[in-house]
């Protein structure tokens, strides 16, 4: 198992811990963890996502099981113990001049900026507000203090 970091501009430790974490944390994850989904290697067959042969459940299951972990546990650990790890940039879509927000880590807060990012707004799931105009996104940490990369929408309306 290797997690390489091509490490030709990176300058500084927090350029190193943003590009490294969280991702060595899900490299460090797949290293120890056999999990109940994973089989044993056969030459015979031929992998592929098509391939039916992984319990599809049962992988979306341990997916599920270690993005709850990362998002509410291990990131705030690496929070405070002021490790500079990225953020991702959640997912979001404008339907009907509502804005839909979600995160690929359970436990990370989304907010929405409505004035160029002037001022968030938190959003709450299964409240998703009306919308107008150019929207601005990210994630936070749960102390607000670390933010995504900010990425924009626009509405049809």
């Amino acid at each position: 198992m290797s997690a390489q970091l091509w490490s030709e501009t990176v300058r500084t430790d927090a350029q190193y811990e943003y590009m490294v974490f969280p991702r060595v944390i899900a490299a460090a994850e797949r290293a120890w963890h056999k999990a109940e989904w994973e089989l044993d290697y056969q030459a015979t067959r031929t992998y592929s996502q098509e391939s039916n042969y992984v319990d599809q459940a049962a992988l979306t299951k341990d997916f599920n099981r270690f993005a709850n972990a990362l998002g509410q546990r291990e990131l705030n650990k690496l929070a405070k113990a002021n490790v500079h790890y990225r953020l991702p940039v959640p997912g979001a879509v404008i339907e009907q001049g509502k804005l839909y927000m979600n995160s690929a880590f359970p436990g990370v807060a989304l907010q929405y900026s409505l004035d160029r990012g002037a001022s968030w707004q938190s959003y709450e799931l299964n409240r998703a507000p009306s919308v107008s105009g150019e929207i601005w996104i990210r994630s936070v940490d749960y102390q607000a203090q670390r933010a995504s990369r900010v990425t924009t929408l626009t509405s049809k309306n």
